[in-house]
C-alpha cells in the first residue's frame, strides 16, 4: 500500500508511449526513404554538415559507386569553390528552420567533373537529429539545349542577315541593269527616234504639200508615238519617283497610265504607311506591282484595279485586285499559261523572306497578294 504498483504501473505507461514514438518515426524514416529512392532528382540529406543520407539518384549523379563515398563527406565538398561562400550560407539559413529558394550553381562529381544543377533545400529531423534535405536535379540537358538553341538562333540570324545582303544586291544589280538600259535607250534609241522627227518637220517645211498627205502626216505622229512610248519605257526602267517621293507616289504615277492609254483599266490607290519602306522593299514591291498591272492589262481585260499599301505584321502588305477575266489558279503553284510574270513575282517576294498569293476564277478577276517584312521593323527601326 505504498504506492510502488502505481508508480510501476505510471513507467510502464511512459516506455509504452516512447516506444510508439520511436516506431512511428521509424515507419515515418522507412517511408521517407522509400518516397526519396523513386525520385529523378538527387536528394542528400546532411547533419551538421556532413552527409548522413543518398538516394540512388544522387549515387547517379555524382559518380559514388555504391553511395557509400558519399556518406561523411562534408557538402561543401561536393561544390565548386565558387559556390562554396553561398552554400554555407544557406546551410546555416537551413539549420535556423528556414528553407531555401532554388539556386542554379555548379557542382562536382567524385571524380572533379563539373555539373550543371538546381538546388533546393529545406530543414527536417533525421534519425531523431536536426537536418537539411538537399535536392538536386541536373540541368546540364537543359544547359545544352539551351545552348544549341542560342546557336540555331545566332545562326539563323547569320542566316536572314545573308539574306538581307542577297536581296540588296540582287535589287542593286537587276536596278543597275535597268538604269544602264534606261540610259542607252536615252541616248541612242530617244535620240535617233528625235532626229527622224526633227529631219521629217525640216522635210514638211520643204515640201508643204507634203503635209496635205494623210500618209506623212501618220508617219510623223508614229514617230512621236514611238517616243512617248521609249521615254514611258525609261520611266518603267527606272522612275526617278521611287527615290526622291517614295513607293506610294511612284505607284501613283503608274496607275495614272490608265487615264492617259485609251482602253486600260481605271486604276484607284489606297495608301495606309505611317512612313516610307526600307530601299529594297520599295523597290521590290514596285516591281511586283509593274509585274501585275502589266499581266492585267495584256490578259485580264479588265475595267476597275484596286490597289491597297499598308503596314502589317511587321512588313508591307501589297493587294492588286482586277474586275477582269480571272483564271483557274488552282491547278497548282505555277502561273498559268501566257502569265509568266506570276512566277517572277513569287520569285522576287520569296528572296527577301515574303510572299506572294494568287486568288482567281474565272470570270470574277484576280486579286494579287504580296506581303515583304520590314527589316527596320524587326530590328527596332
Amino acid at each position: 500500500d505504498d504506492g510502488r504498483p502505481l508508480h510501476v504501473h505510471g513507467v510502464m505507461l511512459d516506455i509504452t508511449a516512447r516506444r510508439e514514438v520511436e516506431e512511428e518515426l521509424r515507419r515515418s524514416e522507412e517511408r521517407y526513404r522509400s518516397l526519396v529512392e523513386v525520385s529523378p532528382d538527387a536528394i542528400l540529406v546532411h547533419v551538421g554538415g556532413q552527409i548522413r543520407f543518398v538516394n540512388d539518384a544522387a549515387v547517379r549523379l555524382f559518380g559514388a559507386g555504391d553511395g557509400s563515398e558519399l556518406i561523411g563527406r562534408r557538402v561543401l565538398d561536393l561544390v565548386e569553390p565558387g559556390y562554396r561562400g553561398h552554400v554555407r550560407e544557406r546551410v546555416e539559413r537551413e539549420y535556423a528552420g528556414a528553407s531555401s529558394e532554388v539556386m542554379e550553381q555548379t557542382a562536382l562529381r567524385l571524380d572533379g567533373s563539373p555539373i550543371r544543377v538546381e538546388v533546393a533545400a529545406a530543414p527536417m529531423l533525421f534519425e531523431g537529429e536536426r537536418a537539411a534535405q538537399v535536392v538536386i536535379r541536373d540541368v546540364s540537358d537543359r544547359e545544352r539545349a539551351l545552348g544549341e538553341l542560342t546557336r540555331s538562333l545566332e545562326e539563323l540570324r547569320a542566316v536572314d542577315e545573308q539574306r538581307r545582303r542577297l536581296l540588296a544586291d540582287l535589287v542593286t544589280a537587276q536596278e543597275e541593269e535597268r538604269r544602264r538600259v534606261a540610259g542607252e535607250i536615252h541616248d541612242d534609241s530617244v535620240q535617233t527616234m528625235v532626229a527622224v522627227s526633227m529631219r521629217l518637220e525640216m522635210f514638211g517645211a520643204r515640201h508643204p504639200e507634203l503635209l496635205e498627205e494623210d500618209r506623212f502626216g501618220a508617219l510623223a505622229e508614229s514617230v512621236q508615238d514611238a517616243i512617248a512610248r521609249l521615254r514611258r519605257l525609261m520611266l518603267d526602267l527606272r522612275p526617278p519617283l521611287l527615290d526622291t517621293e517614295g513607293l506610294v507616289a511612284a505607284l501613283r504615277n503608274v496607275t495614272q497610265r490608265g487615264e492617259r492609254v485609251e482602253g486600260e483599266p481605271e486604276c484607284h490607290l489606297e495608301a495606309e504607311l505611317t512612313q516610307e519602306p526600307p530601299h529594297e522593299v520599295r523597290i521590290l514591291l514596285f516591281r511586283i506591282a509593274q509585274e501585275a498591272l502589266a499581266n492585267i492589262r495584256k490578259h485580264a481585260r479588265a475595267s476597275r484595279v484596286d490597289i491597297l499599301v499598308k503596314e502589317q505584321d511587321q512588313g508591307v502588305l501589297m493587294r492588286i485586285t482586277d474586275d477582269g477575266l480571272g483564271f483557274d489558279a488552282s491547278g497548282g503553284a505555277g502561273s498559268p499559261a501566257g502569265h509568266l510574270g506570276l512566277t517572277s513575282m513569287r520569285e522576287r517576294a520569296e528572296v527577301a523572306g515574303g510572299r506572294v498569293t494568287v486568288a482567281s476564277t474565272p470570270g470574277r478577276g484576280t486579286t494579287v497578294e504580296a506581303w515583304v517584312p520590314d527589316p527596320d521593323v524587326g530590328n527596332g527601326g
